[in-house]
């Protein structure tokens, strides 16, 4: 298994490098020659405060640029980037002379959107089976500060493999993300959750178990001043696994106890976001160090990921797109589970192991856009993964993964930070026949699936 180490390092080289070195090289800036007079915010049909609005612009009173051209750019940049936030209904910006020679007035004309969403949604996910009540409460912008409040509780009641029925998983999940402060945006979440694991091994189920967990997560972002595509992540955590039961009695799973350390991710993401179409380049390379109490053991742990997503729209209107996702991780002293959420199509659990690589490949077709009601497209994919662990290829399975079915994405015009995605995919290696859970997966979830 030796020779797997340095092939997986270099893909992961290989798939990140491109996106993260690409625009290091800057040009030379020129001499400013005219001021920002004045920035104003006007908002209609909200409460956004124009102090909120001004932590997420770049354009500011008193600066200078070279010319008119690159000032009108700057603005273009900020209104794309409030039109990415997905919060508000329009957003314009209009640049004007001051009442110098050389001096401009920056007016953006904000639109707000309603981002308040209590509302239970009935999901489904065949990887857990049974019935899944999710009740969601989105406020994006709370309180007009940019800031987004979310809260999540999740609860599926369903038959374990002893044919009982249980109440799990089940995740409660309150965060607070986008708290800007100059570069830096801060994000502070919790986690208690019921989680069902199942492992497969030679095709048959081997180890059906759950465990409770209570998760505290931090995040910091610093967003590079000269180039704010760039970022780098760091996200310390710790989380806690207690109430063990184990639904076959088999063991053949470890107990873990606790589970802490950081994480560190350095991305780019250039992805502009008009008409529910997306453009652009997303990609990060990321590593995590923890440490791991197991069975009354402490052992350290790391994993490296690295991704690249790229997406472009075409035809009229932007009717057609597509966007395809590379992603390979690798991890150290542990062992990753779920392993098929990153194929649509394939159980999750049936995936494990050390080592991963998946291709995502989607066509985005827009169906019905009923202008001001809603947006109906349909997204056939096919995607394509393996897995490895220290033995070779991992629980039986045919090496090569392959999965195709489609997504349904519905865009409400009203509410533009609510949207629902209905997937369909069937595993292209599985011999079980129709209707088994491995054959095929089935899940109702909001936004795009990457």
């Amino acid at each position: 298994m030796g020779i797997y180490k340095p092939i997986f390092l270099l893909m992961l080289l290989f798939v990140s490098i491109p996106s993260l070195f690409a625009q290091l090289l800057e040009e030379e800036t020129r001499p400013p020659t005219i001021e920002v007079e004045s920035v104003r915010f006007m908002v209609e049909g909200g409460n956004t405060r124009p102090q909120a609005l001004a932590r997420w612009t770049d354009v500011k009173e008193g600066q200078r640029y070279a010319s008119l051209e690159e000032l009108q750019q700057a603005v273009d940049k900020d209104v794309q980037d409030l039109v990415n936030r997905r919060i508000f209904l329009d957003v314009r910006a209009d640049v004007v002379p001051g009442e110098q020679p050389g001096d401009y007035q920056v007016t953006y004309h904000i639109e707000d959107g309603f981002t308040f969403i209590p509302v239970p949604l009935p999901l489904y996910d065949s990887n857990t089976g049974g019935v899944q009540i999710l009740y969601v409460q989105i406020w994006d912008n709370a309180l007009g500060t940019m800031a987004d409040w979310f809260s999540l509780v999740n609860i599926t009641v369903r038959k374990n493999s002893a044919g009982k029925v249980v109440a799990g998983p089940w995740l409660f999940a309150p965060r607070i993300n986008n708290i800007r402060t100059g570069d830096f945006i801060f994000g502070v979440g919790f986690d208690q959750e019921r989680v069902i694991t199942k492992r497969y091994k030679d095709n048959t189920l081997s180890a059906d178990y759950q465990y409770d967990r209570s998760a505290f997560l931090f995040s910091t972002e610093f967003q590079f001043p000269r180039n704010d595509d760039w970022s780098y992540t760091v996200e310390p955590g710790a989380e806690f696994r207690y109430s063990y039961k184990d639904y076959l009695g088999s063991g053949g799973f470890e107990r873990i106890r606790f589970d802490g350390g950081i994480r560190h991710k350095l991305a780019f993401d250039n992805v502009d976001t008009l008409n529910n179409a997306r453009t652009g380049i997303k990609a990060e390379l990321s590593n995590t160090l923890r440490v791991i109490e197991a069975d009354g053991q402490w052992r350290p742990a790391a994993d490296i990921g690295a991704s690249m997503a790229v997406y472009f729209s075409f035809g009229p209107q932007g009717w057609f797109t597509y966007y395809g996702r590379v992603k390979a991780l690798t991890v150290f002293n542990d062992t990753y589970d779920n392993l098929g959420e990153n194929l649509r199509g394939i159980t999750d659990a049936t995936m494990d192991g050390k080592y991963g690589l998946f291709f995502n490949n989607t066509l985005g077709i827009r169906v019905w856009k009923w202008k001001g009601v809603w947006d109906l497209q349909i997204h056939p994919f096919f995607d394509v993964g393996f897995v490895l662990d220290e033995q070779g290829w991992t629980g039986g399975w045919t090496p090569l993964r392959r999965s195709t079915g489609a997504d349904v994405l519905l865009f409400i015009e009203k509410v533009p930070n609510l949207s629902f995605r209905f997937t369909w995919g069937v595993d292209l290696e599985s011999t079980t026949p129709w209707g088994d859970d491995n054959k095929t997966e089935f899940i109702v979830r909001y936004a795009y699936s990457y």
